[in-house]
């Protein structure tokens, strides 16, 4: 009894297993993998599946042959040269042919040639070397089970990275300015570093030889520069003033007659009430000999030579068609003018002897400093034109010393 139990209980495990074997057996069988074209079919070829997207893995394995992925993406090139991206790997799937991804493409040429100018840099660098062959595409989970046959294929190496770019030519540096001489000073411009400043460290130029910018002309277009000097024109009686006004000033300028029908000389206004009206009612100095008048109308003496108030002194002669220095040093509070020239030679400075001291308590005020052009047809010039004001010292004459 106990033998037959046990054959019988052997009897009935094996017929079992032969049952559970056959059904296995049976499914499998119906059912295989093509590895044509990447999609899954069947094997009596009367249904097809169609291959699934990226390669996804079949999870879990499918009796009716899970669709096969498709190979991975190839990965995205480099943008500078390096080396290639790995090829993407095969995507996983069951059964069914997959390609392994095709490995990265070949990175850029090298860097672009340095500009000329300064030399360039080296040509630019290499790129890296070829992409590295791409992973091989991985085996798909379920391959090899009875059915259709799994190929994986190994993705191709990268394509090799292209030569890095030649140097940049070295270009030759632009060639250093020729040293351009001194400009001449032709009849006489206002010079940057006039050697007036050695004289009068804190005088400030008021005229750059080049424009009329900061000074009004009496009637308009009245003015010119020539030579780097102010040059009028003539064509009617006037004036050129000064933007800024000074009460207290030190102005140191040179100048000449150039012609003048009516035999007149050059004329400086200071101390004018309004330059509206006729050579601003101010008091006028002429250059280089030191002759006044009085154009104040309120004044005892108006309109003629305030004799009263001046004091003369000797002096060498001077030309008024020739170049010549001069300064006025003026005290607003006190009312006073002192006047200093001397006939330029060569270049300025040279030693001025004083001409004339004006005094009159109630002249000072603070107004432009003006040229004037007395009558139509006068040309006069002026150049290096210098203020100091306030002074730093208002006893003194400094072109004298």
């Amino acid at each position: 009894m106990k033998n037959n139990k046990s054959n019988l209980h052997f009897c009935c495990a094996q017929a079992l297993a032969k049952a559970f074997w056959g059904i296995l057996f049976c499914t499998f069988g119906a059912i295989g993998c093509s590895a044509s074209g990447g999609a899954a079919v069947y094997n009596d070829s009367s249904t097809t599946i169609p291959p699934g997207a990226g390669g996804t893995t079949a999870s879990p394995p499918v009796t009716t042959g899970g669709t096969s992925g498709v190979g991975g993406a190839t990965s995205t090139a480099t943008a500078t040269g390096g080396s290639v991206a790995t090829g993407g790997a095969g995507g996983s799937g069951g059964g069914g042919t997959m390609t392994g991804g095709s490995g990265g493409a070949a990175s850029p040429t090298g860097g672009a040639p340095g500009t000329g100018g300064r030399s360039s840099v080296t040509g630019g660098i290499a790129s890296g070397s070829g992409g590295s062959s791409s992973t091989a595409g991985t085996t798909a989970p379920d391959a090899g089970r009875t059915g259709g046959t799994t190929t994986i294929s190994n993705g191709s190496g990268g394509i090799a990275a292209a030569t890095g770019g030649n140097g940049g030519t070295t270009s030759t540096g632009g060639a250093g300015g020729v040293t351009g001489s001194g400009g001449s000073s032709g009849t006489g411009g206002s010079s940057s570093d006039a050697p007036i400043l050695s004289v009068c460290p804190n005088c400030k130029a008021i005229f750059d030889g080049t424009s009329l910018s900061g000074w009004i002309q009496v009637p308009a277009a009245s003015w010119s520069i020539v030579a780097g000097a102010m040059h009028s024109l003539g064509p009617a009686r006037g004036f050129i003033y000064t933007t800024n006004t000074y009460g207290d000033f030190r102005f140191i300028f040179t100048s000449r007659l150039v012609t003048d029908p009516a035999n007149h000389l050059p004329c400086v206004l200071f101390w004018g009430d309004s330059p509206t009206k006729d050579a601003l009612t101010a008091i006028q100095i002429q250059p280089p000999n030191g002759y006044m008048w009085d154009y104040r109308t309120t004044s005892p003496t108006a309109n003629q030579s305030p004799d009263r108030y001046e004091t003369r002194f000797s002096h060498p002669a001077m030309v008024d068609t020739q170049w010549s220095q001069c300064e006025m040093l003026a005290n607003r509070a006190a009312g006073t003018m002192r006047f200093a020239c001397c006939q330029l030679t060569g270049t300025a400075p040279c030693k001025a002897a004083e001409v004339v001291d004006f005094k009159d308590p109630t002249a000072g005020l603070v107004a432009p400093l003006a040229l004037q052009v007395h009558n139509a047809g006068m040309i006069e010039e002026f150049k290096d034109l210098y203020v100091e004001s306030p002074v730093a010292d208002p006893t003194t004459l400094l072109t004298t010393k």
